[in-house]
């Protein structure tokens, strides 16, 4: 199993027309409590999770429900499907689709024919190739690939103070 830890950088609360906005700024770091790098800006990988108080539940417990849309986010981002090319007993994938477009990050599950159970990305080596942690099973000219975050262990515990810092309740 792969842990992350949730972190937000900014929450931001707007007044629009019939609602009230909050955007919330997240990244996702390593076990080490290092960010993931995003290849395109060289910045760290965000994301913002966006919900309006018209979809908060009335009296719930905030910091699971927090946690449960925020990890639909998560989810969103990172599962992601496209084509590569393996050879039997390499850890490369090759022909693969702009990395950086497609947001692969190490740890992201890695599945298709000829990749082993559990496999992840190591490392994302270039545009176009990544180092998964276990060698094809079989050569692929085209092998469709799915990258997932499901399986993924995340520690929320930073959404506690996110709630203490917004009371969702009084929105």
């Amino acid at each position: 199993m792969t842990t992350f830890i949730y972190k937000f950088t900014d929450a931001v609360i707007e007044t629009i027309p019939n609602d009230i906005s909050v955007k919330i700024v997240s990244y996702l770091a390593d076990a080490t409590d290092q960010p993931f790098i995003d290849s395109n800006t060289q910045g760290i990988d965000t994301f913002t999770v966006q919900t309006f108080k018209s979809l908060i539940p009335p009296a719930a417990n905030y910091e699971s429900w927090l946690s449960i849309t925020t990890g639909g986010f998560i989810n969103e981002k990172y599962n992601k499907t496209t084509g590569g090319s393996t050879i039997t007993g390499s850890d490369i994938i090759a022909n693969i689709d702009d990395t950086a477009d497609l947001g692969l990050i190490p740890g992201q599950y890695v599945l298709g024919a000829g990749i082993p159970t559990d496999a992840t990305i190591l490392v994302v080596r270039d545009k176009n190739s990544i180092q998964i942690s276990s060698a094809a099973t079989s050569t692929q000219t085209s092998v469709s690939l799915t990258f997932s975050s499901s399986g993924w262990i995340i520690d929320y515990t930073e959404i506690s103070t996110l709630t203490s810092l917004i009371d969702f309740g009084a929105l």
